[in-house]
């Protein structure tokens, strides 16, 4: 009786820490989700170019959902965990691929990146309730365009200032705009 229920604590003790490692590889890959989706936001798309990247990140959510819902009807899951697992596996499947694209889309593109000189004609920033976006408003090819900036870069430059823009291609063909230094060491046009 008295090792019955030794082997039973044991048992206890190792699901403990089983989810308590689960748990820790959960909020890990939370916060790796996280930081890859912020980061992702970084690239200013040339007239909702990033539309490709948001089809495929939802296509793979909703591939992950089917393949959940699968499991439900092979009796693996019940209703409740099915609506659970549906939609967050879903949304973080949806997360990860579109971060995922956006970056490939930068760090695969084999074609060379083209700097312009360009004069800041606005500067915006835009608070919300946990985050502050800090743009500068240019024209380049006749076109009024916008850049996310950093609040260092929001603070350094002044209307009127000229800032170094770099365009890209993307490895898929997505084209984008991110912000330059004067420190790449390649030629503005």
């Amino acid at each position: 009786m008295a090792k019955a229920k030794r082997n039973k604590y044991r048992i206890k003790k190792q699901e403990d820490k089983n989810f308590k490692t689960f748990v820790f590889i959960f909020l890990f890959c939370i916060a790796v989700y996280i930081v890859l989706f912020i980061t992702s936001l970084r690239y200013e798309f040339i007239d909702g170019g990033n539309l490709p990247f948001l089809l495929f990140a939802l296509f793979a959510g909703v591939a992950a959902g089917v393949l959940i819902t699968l499991l439900w009807l092979r009796k693996l899951l019940k209703i409740g965990q099915l609506i659970g697992s549906c939609l967050l596996i879903s949304f973080f499947t949806a997360l990860l691929f579109y971060s995922l694209t956006v970056h490939a889309n930068f760090l695969f593109d084999p074609t060379p990146t083209q700097s312009y000189s360009v004069v800041i004609e606005e500067k915006e920033c835009d608070h919300h309730k946990k985050w502050t976006e800090y743009e500068f408003t240019f024209t380049i090819d006749g076109k009024q365009r916008d850049l996310n900036v950093s609040p260092f870069e929001y603070a350094k430059y002044k209307v009127g200032d000229t800032y170094i823009v770099n365009y890209h291609q993307g490895a898929f063909g997505v084209p984008f705009y991110s912000s330059g230094s004067k420190h790449d060491g390649e030629d503005a046009d």
